[in-house]
């Protein structure tokens, strides 16, 4: 054979060994493939099972959680029902609590507002002093209304008795200066016992009416007639001083009517004749003392012989005739005229520091040496006729109360009688006018003590004094007439 066909034979020898290995490789390989087919077919045909059976388990879980769920829903259905009755229990109840708390806790029905009807004698300025003392109580009582109504003194001892005889009355609190007229209509039964709302105790001493033990009368804010006032203003533009002795007084007074002409030296105020007393009185404390007064409220005097009136008479006639005074006017509008410079001085009591717009220039001179000056107090009263009693017995009871009295002093310049109000509460103006009297006792007016008909006759005659001084001797038989007849009468 040759080389060349044994080399060929050669190669395909080892291509067919080749082949043949290749087969047994590749039978080989698909053996072990079955293997794993057959194990992984097991494999899965077991996790077949094993999911079977736990979707089996699901299944049985799923049904058993819809039976629970529909449990549930049977028990919610039930429950709602028990909420719905629960929540209409309670409805029935909040309802029931509802309204026993109206019934428990709402409050009484409101009473009816009421009025009250307060009787006094201030106008103008004086009134808008005395107002603020109103509103402020109807501010702690808001079932209260009031209103203010003007009549004086000397008008209401003209209708009250009227009044009184008819069980009837203008007023459910009244207002007067008259202590004597306050005493004679408790005496005959027409005034409200005020003990239970005022205590006596919280006054000056003998200021409050009472009769048998019992307060009927209790003193609102006080006044002092303390001498004649003076603008310091003017007095230093004419470079004048308040006298020290009363012949200083006369040279002061003649000095003025040089300055302001004859019959302006001193404004004399008239109404009905009271300011006209006030000076008068003055001049009889000056020259008879408080012997005088005591014997004069006494009873024991005769005004046409008392050497101690008839001096005081004497020298009232004298600056009188000598054009001093002016003639008696309204007092209200002799106070606007003094003012504003058309008279020298003017005597008016204290009220008037609420009267001005700078009472800080208000000077005041009582004749010099004088031991006392007259002052007093007005008084409150309930008639029995009030159709709200108890209600205007708290009202009267506020006005004299310490609150209700330094309301109405520091607005009017007014003294308080109420010891509970403290001095230092007083305007400035106040507190100087008690600076300037101190030491000085204060004695009670005079005509305003004793009354009745010697009061109107006191009045008259006075003012025809003013106009005719030459007439002293007359004067004084009528004034002692009137005077015999009321003081026997009051015994």
């Amino acid at each position: 054979m040759s080389e060349e066909k044994k080399a060929g034979q050669t190669v395909g020898g080892k291509a067919l060994v080749g082949l043949l290995v290749a087969v047994l490789v590749i039978s080989i390989i698909s053996v072990i493939l079955a293997g794993l087919t057959l194990r992984a077919v097991k494999n899965v045909t077991k996790s077949t099972r094993e999911v079977s059976s736990a979707v089996k388990d699901v299944a049985s879980a799923i049904t058993t959680v819809g039976k629970s769920i529909e449990a549930i829903g049977k028990s919610l259905e039930k429950l709602g029902a028990a909420t719905g009755e629960l929540r209409e229990a309670i409805s029935t109840l909040e309802k029931r609590v509802g309204e026993l708390e109206k019934r428990v806790a709402a409050p009484p029905p409101a009473k009816p507002t009421i009025t009250l009807i307060v009787v006094g004698p201030w106008a103008g300025k004086e009134m808008e002093a005395f107002l603020p003392v109103l509103r402020e109580f109807e501010k702690r009582n808001p079932g209260i209304k009031v209103e203010y109504r003007i009549m004086r003194s000397e008008d209401l001892g003209k209708v009250l008795p009227a009044q009184f005889e008819a069980k009837t009355c203008i007023g459910d609190v009244i207002i007067m200066a008259w202590p004597w007229f306050v005493e004679k209509a408790a005496k005959e039964g027409h005034l409200l016992d005020l003990s239970d709302v005022v205590d006596s105790k919280d006054f000056l001493p003998g200021t409050c009416v009472v009769v048998g033990g019992k307060v009927y009368g209790a003193p609102v804010t006080g006044v002092l007639k303390p001498g004649f006032w003076y603008r310091k203003s003017v007095f230093a533009k004419h470079g004048l001083k308040p006298p020290k002795t009363y012949e200083e007084f006369k040279s002061l007074v003649a000095k003025l009517k040089e300055i302001y002409g004859p019959g302006k030296a001193i404004a004399t105020g008239d109404g009905v004749g009271w300011p006209c007393s006030d000076i008068t009185e003055h001049f009889l404390i000056y020259f008879g003392g408080k012997k005088l007064w005591d014997d004069l409220i006494a009873g024991k005097v005769d005004w046409t012989k008392d050497s101690r009136i008839r001096k005081a008479f004497t020298e009232l006639a004298s600056l009188l005739k000598a054009g001093y005074f002016s003639e008696p006017g309204d007092w209200t509008i002799r106070l606007k005229e003094w003012w504003e410079g058309k008279f020298g001085i003017y005597f008016m009591g204290s009220w008037i520091i609420g009267m001005v717009d700078k009472p800080e220039d208000l000077g005041v001179i009582p004749l010099p040496g004088i031991e006392a000056v007259t002052g007093g107090a007005d008084l409150v009263f309930v008639p029995k006729y009030t159709k709200h009693p108890e209600e205007a017995k708290k009202l009267a009871a506020w006005i004299v109360s310490a609150e209700g009295q330094k309301i109405h002093a520091i607005h009017s310049g007014r003294v308080p009688t109420n010891v509970k109000v403290p001095v230092e509460a007083l305007p400035p103006a106040t507190r100087a006018l008690v600076e300037a009297i101190k030491g000085k006792a204060i004695l009670p007016d005079l005509d305003d003590t004793i009354g009745g008909k010697f009061q109107r006759v006191f009045w008259d005659q006075l003012k025809r004094f003013w106009v005719h001084p030459e007439e002293m001797e007359d004067v004084l038989a009528k004034i002692q007439e009137a005077y015999a007849e009321t003081v026997g009468g009051k015994g």
